[in-house]
């Protein structure tokens, strides 16, 4: 009987996401990220719409004022209506990420970090240039088990 592969790897796929309720999750805040999540929630019932899929994580680097490079953080859902936002929110109709590697893991959630060195020991290995940014789609989370769908893009060449 043949294991079930925890960690699977795709090449060029695209990642789609519309409707997209954006807050940026500051360095000193992402130790209260559950708590994060449930205020953003609260704030999408109280626009009058809905939660419309898994809860996504973007990471990457931005230049600060000083020239400096910092780890940027944003959790993103995707909602059922369109809706107005104010700061810290943002809204964006549609994101695309194209051109990306994409890994499925499906296993403790204590084991994902091994999904984004794979990915990365992947697009050494194939001399693929990746962008610095990681789309974590937390498609079903347990006790016992995640699926997370994982996307980096790739530098245009």
């Amino acid at each position: 009987m043949q294991a079930e592969e925890k960690i699977q790897i795709r090449e060029n796929k695209i990642l789609r996401l519309s409707k997209v309720l954006i807050r940026d999750i500051p360095r000193n805040e992402l130790i209260n990220e559950e708590k994060i999540q449930v205020m953003i929630r609260n704030y999408i019932i109280s626009k009058g719409t809905a939660v419309s899929g898994p809860s996504i994580t973007f990471s990457g680097m931005a230049v600060g004022a000083k020239g400096q490079k910092q780890t940027i953080t944003k959790l993103m859902f995707q909602l059922k209506h369109t809706i107005t936002v104010e700061s810290p929110y943002k809204f964006q109709e549609t994101i695309r990420a194209e051109n990306c590697l994409f890994a499925r893991f499906t296993e403790k959630m204590e084991n994902l970090q091994y999904a984004y060195h794979k990915l990365m020991v992947h697009a050494f290995e194939r001399d693929m240039k990746l962008s610095g940014q990681t789309y974590s789609v937390f498609v079903n989370v347990s006790e016992h088990r995640a699926v997370v769908d994982i996307f980096m893009p790739l530098h245009r060449m």
